[in-house]
């Protein structure tokens, strides 16, 4: 049977994960340049890049992760400034902000300190804010001191393909996990909850890859929920019949 401990909590990593972000901190390394990290909905692009924040933040406190997802320009703009610590306000003009965007660049360069810009679901962008992408990257490609890595899912947005991509050195693709990597990850979890939690059966592990289709987001989900279903009922197993359940729920 799988253990599991249904809180859900951390990604693990697995060697493809450890590379991923072995060539992260390499491109940060250099004195410019751009990545991307692609992939399809729920294959763990968020996790990663959030996983290499928490690492960049250990080694500088000059890493700003933002979610770009909806943002309008004006938006963009403003959790810039938050970000870069500019003490801007509603009050503040979007081309105030912007040139106070730029100036806090040029300043960190002068000094020569880095800047790391992971920039989440760059892909869900509104139309009015890729213009100022395009020139932040261009920036970062063009001079040194500052890194952008931004996430987009694939098959890329035709405006992503043509602006983007061209200007982006570094791409990291994360497929959805094939079935063998479905039950190593699953085993990664038995060994990290200790022999805790519910217990799966081989069946319920069998559903579980099918149903996700090696989906990194649907199975951390289905496992906290089915979790959560055999502690409520008092139990120490789960059943297929049980995943088919919870499965049902998701969206």
């Amino acid at each position: 049977m799988l253990q599991s401990d249904h809180r859900i909590d951390a990604p693990l990593l697995s060697a493809r994960d450890e590379e991923a972000l072995a060539r992260l901190e390499f491109l940060v390394g250099q004195p410019f340049g751009c990545g991307v990290i692609a992939g399809p909905a729920g294959c763990g692009k968020t996790d990663l890049l959030r996983t290499f924040y928490k690492q960049m933040q250990r080694k500088t406190a000059l890493c700003h992760l933002l979610d770009a997802g909806r943002l309008d320009d004006i938006e963009l703009a403003w959790e810039l400034g938050a970000a870069f610590g500019l003490g801007v306000s509603a009050a503040d003009s979007p081309r105030e902000i912007q040139r106070a965007v730029w100036a806090h660049l040029a300043g960190m360069r002068q000094s020569g300190r880095r800047v790391v810009l992971l920039l989440d679901n760059a892909d869900r962008l509104e139309s009015s804010a890729r213009s100022l992408l395009v020139r932040l990257i261009d920036d970062a490609e063009g001079r040194s001191g500052l890194t952008i890595i931004w996430t987009a899912r694939t098959p890329f947005a035709a405006w992503l393909r043509e602006d983007l991509l061209p200007r982006t050195r570094l791409r990291i693709d994360r497929p959805l996990l094939t079935p063998g990597e479905t039950d190593a990850y699953l085993q990664q979890r038995q060994l990290a909850a200790n022999g805790t939690g519910p217990q799966f059966e081989p069946d319920a592990v069998d559903v579980v890859r099918e149903r996700t289709g090696g989906e990194l987001r649907s199975i951390d989900r289905i496992l906290q929920l089915a979790g959560l279903a055999a502690d409520a009922d008092g139990r120490r197993d789960v059943t297929a019949d049980m995943i088919e359940a919870v499965a049902a729920e998701l969206p």
